[in-house]
Order: C-alpha cells, then sequence, then structure tokens
C-alpha cells in the first residue's frame, strides 16, 4: 500500500511538473479541447465535473487583461517600442542610401564620398523644406560628410537595429498572443447565449440550451473585466505606435468588443438597478471614446442601446448623433487589413445606431432634417451601385422608422421628399438584392425591408 501511495505521488508530481512546462498559450488550447470534448460528449459528464468545467473558464477568463496594468512600466515599453522603430526605420533608409552612393557610383565614376555628401545634403535640404512647411525649426545642417574610408565604398561597423526591431516586435507579440486566443475562445463560447432578433420585438429566437450554457453564463455574468479591457485599448489606441503594432491593438479592440457585445446580452438582461444604471452609462461612455479609436465596436453600441432603449434619452447626448453622422458621410478610409465586410458591417451598424437614438429620444426639426438629408444621401438611387446591399437596406429601414407616424415631422418628410425617394429607390433596390448572393449578407431580413418599403409607400401615397 506504501509502494503505490509513493507511485501515486510520483506521478502527480510528473504530472504537475508536465503541466508547468506547458506554455500558457498550450494550456488555453488544450482547455479549449476539454471544453469542446464535453460540449459534444454527454459520456465525459462523469470524467469531468460542474467545478471542473467553472474551472476551466475562469482559467480562460484569467488571461482577458493586457501582460501588464504597470502605467509607468508600460509607457517605458511604448517609448522603447516606438525608440525601436524609429532607429530600424532611419537604418533602412540609410541602407537605401548607400545602395543609391554605389550605384551611381558606378555609373558616373564619382568618389563615393562626393556622392555621399551631395545625396545627404539633398536629403537635408528635403527635411529642412519639410521642418519649415510644419512651423518647425529648419536649422539642419548642411555640410558633412565621410572623414574616412576607402574611395568607392561605404562601410561600418554598426548595430543592426532592423534585427533588433523584428526580435522587439516578435517579443511584442509573444506577450499579447495568450491575450488574443482568450479574447477569441471568450467570443465562441459567449456567441450561443445572444437571442438572435432585436429585443425590441416580440419574435425572439433562443438557442437550445447547451450542455455547457449555464457554466458560461455563471462565469462571464460580470462585463467589468471586458469594459477595463476596452479602456485600456483605447488609451493604447491613443498612443504613439508603429503601425504594424496599431493595426494589432486595433484587431484586439475589436476581438474585445465582440466579446462584450455577447456578455451585455448575458448580464443586462430585464429591469436594471440604479447602481447598474450607472454601470450602463459609464458602459456607453466608454463605447463612445473607443468607437473614435475602433469604429468596429459599433455591434457592441447597437446590441447595448437595444438592450435598454428605455434610457437612451438619459445617456446618449447630441454630439454622439454628430459623431455618427459624420462618420456616415465622410467614409474615413479604413486600415488595410480590415476587410471590405467589416467596413460594411460598421456603416450598418452606424445607421441602425441613429435610428435607434432618433426614434427613442425626443429631437428638434433640424436634427431631424439634418439626419434625413444624410439617409437621403447615401441610400440615393445614383448611389446604389456604391452603397453597399445592407447599408442601402439600413438606411430605408431607417427612414420608415422616422417617419411611419404621420404626426412627427411631416413637415421634412414632405420637404426633403421622403416618398418620391422610395419610390425611385425601390426599383433599383429590388433588382441590386436579386443579384446579391445568400452567402455574402442576410438575405431574409434585406427581402423584408424591400417588401417592407413598398407596404410604406401605398400607405404615404393614401395620406
Amino acid at each position: 500500500q506504501q509502494q503505490q501511495q509513493q507511485q501515486q505521488q510520483q506521478q502527480q508530481q510528473s504530472t504537475q511538473k508536465a503541466g508547468m512546462a506547458l506554455s500558457d498559450l498550450a494550456r488555453l488550447h488544450l482547455v479549449g479541447v476539454l471544453l469542446a470534448a464535453k460540449n459534444q460528449l454527454p459520456l465525459l459528464d462523469d470524467i469531468i465535473s460542474k467545478s471542473s468545467v467553472i474551472a476551466l473558464l475562469e482559467f480562460i477568463k484569467s488571461f482577458l487583461r493586457l501582460p501588464s496594468n504597470d502605467t509607468s512600466l508600460m509607457e517605458a515599453q511604448r517609448n522603447s517600442t516606438w525608440e525601436n522603430f524609429q532607429n530600424a526605420e532611419k537604418q533602412q533608409q540609410d541602407s537605401s542610401l548607400e545602395r543609391v552612393v554605389v550605384r551611381e557610383q558606378n555609373i558616373k565614376k564619382e568618389p563615393a564620398r562626393a556622392i555621399a555628401r551631395r545625396l545627404k545634403q539633398q536629403q537635408q535640404k528635403e527635411q529642412a523644406m519639410a521642418a519649415a512647411a510644419a512651423g518647425e525649426s529648419n536649422d539642419i545642417a548642411m555640410g558633412g560628410g565621410e572623414k574616412s574610408g576607402k574611395k568607392g565604398k561605404i562601410s561600418a561597423i554598426r548595430t543592426d537595429f532592423v534585427q533588433e526591431w523584428q526580435g522587439h516586435l516578435e517579443k511584442w507579440r509573444q506577450a499579447h498572443v495568450t491575450l488574443e486566443l482568450a479574447l477569441e475562445m471568450t467570443a465562441n463560447l459567449t456567441s450561443r447565449l445572444v437571442p438572435l432578433g432585436n429585443p425590441e420585438e416580440d419574435e425572439m429566437m433562443q438557442i437550445e440550451e447547451g450542455p455547457l450554457d449555464a457554466d458560461i453564463r455563471q462565469v462571464f455574468s460580470n462585463i467589468l473585466p471586458l469594459q477595463q479591457l476596452l479602456n485600456q485599448f483605447t488609451l493604447e489606441l491613443g498612443s504613439q505606435w508603429p503601425p504594424i503594432i496599431k493595426q494589432h491593438l486595433s484587431d484586439l479592440q475589436a476581438k474585445v468588443a465582440a466579446c462584450l457585445a455577447h456578455v451585455i446580452a448575458i448580464a443586462m438582461k430585464g429591469a436594471l438597478s440604479a447602481v447598474e444604471e450607472n454601470h450602463w452609462f459609464a458602459l456607453w461612455r466608454d463605447l463612445v471614446r473607443a468607437f473614435d479609436k475602433q469604429p468596429a465596436v459599433t455591434g457592441t453600441m447597437v446590441l447595448s442601446l437595444q438592450s435598454h432603449a428605455d434610457l437612451i434619452p438619459k445617456v446618449v447626448e447630441p454630439a454622439d448623433v454628430d459623431r455618427f453622422l459624420a462618420f456616415l458621410l465622410l467614409e474615413p478610409t479604413a486600415p488595410s487589413r480590415t476587410t471590405s465586410a467589416v467596413r460594411d458591417d460598421v456603416k450598418r451598424d452606424v445607421v441602425a445606431l441613429i435610428g435607434i437614438i432618433l426614434c427613442h429620444q425626443k429631437h428638434t426639426r433640424e436634427v431631424n432634417l439634418k439626419v434625413c438629408q444624410a439617409l437621403l444621401e447615401v441610400s440615393s438611387p445614383t448611389n446604389m451601385n456604391e452603397v453597399p446591399l445592407s447599408v442601402m437596406a439600413e438606411c430605408l429601414n431607417v427612414l420608415m422608422d422616422l417617419y411611419s407616424d404621420d404626426e412627427l415631422h411631416k413637415d421634412v418628410f414632405e420637404e426633403m421628399k421622403v416618398l418620391s425617394h422610395f419610390q425611385q429607390t425601390l426599383p433599383l433596390f429590388k433588382q441590386k438584392v436579386s443579384r446579391a448572393m445568400d452567402s455574402e449578407i442576410d438575405l431574409e431580413h434585406i427581402r423584408e425591408i424591400a417588401s417592407n418599403c413598398g407596404d410604406f409607400i401605398l400607405y404615404k401615397k393614401g395620406h
């Protein structure tokens, strides 16, 4: 018996050592495998208990944080990253300059030092002109050259800043890879808990309860960890970063927003207490600030307002509508890695936000007129080929919501000739719907909007 106990202890110790040897990334992957197996195989209920599932979910949740919360350390890391990037950029520019020197020397047979001096002076002149245009000091030395060196060669023993930057970038990615995986796992786990449809409508489809849903709901019922992460990324995106890291931060922020949207559906159902209302108000303001850095949070904003539309008059500010209208009309250039589908979804959600706000908040004729003009411009028949189908559909949908009540802003409806707009747009809109692919967008919903547009025209013609 003692021998058996010793063997068991040795096995436990070896198992613990093996677990410690695994990286956090590997352990997260293993947790994902276990949860997937538990979800698909009921036979594992006796092996993976409820408490074990909770522990696995809590393990994922523990990685929903930045590698460091020390503000001074984070600032030092930002400065170090930027300096490293700048050094690498300068070295690459210098290397390009050297290649030009060698090429021109071979063509003109001019001494390397003379070419280097001339090109350096030319580069400094350009820098001086740029600095002067920006209102900066243009006191840039125009002389100088190589004091030594063999004719026809440019050589120096120097630090390879480009290699250092590549190492620094890889280190930064590795520091955030567990957070990225934890966000993706959280988004997948919580997505099942979001009902399909509009919370304001009676028809809501709840997906059939799964084996892990109750445990997921229990562990991810608090929005604060994700809200804190959202604010941290908003702050980071406002700082100076190399473009490749800024894009990665933006992608992570979008993943945080997706998780937050799901958790809102879990945590903020039903009537809210006074304390919960204050949390909801703070969440909205945080999302507005995040929108300026990462517009992909609009889906979370839509769900947030839909979940408690009665509180919109208390939390939404007039400047919020102006912010959304400016984004819709200016069509800011999206980052290179942002897909067209994501950009379309953002614009569609911005239109939906405007509609939700105006339909639940009393507003002036001036505001109504400004919004009407913007929606008519975006959904104009002349834009039918340029504007995505989902955005066009949402514009028409919001216009119907705004003017379905004959007593509300009837003067704007008539002044802007909204009925005529629908009569001209609907035939072209239907043609565009008929050419669309089901796999691209929610065509069933868009066909319903097209049908409603026909009914809207008939109703308005009768009044």
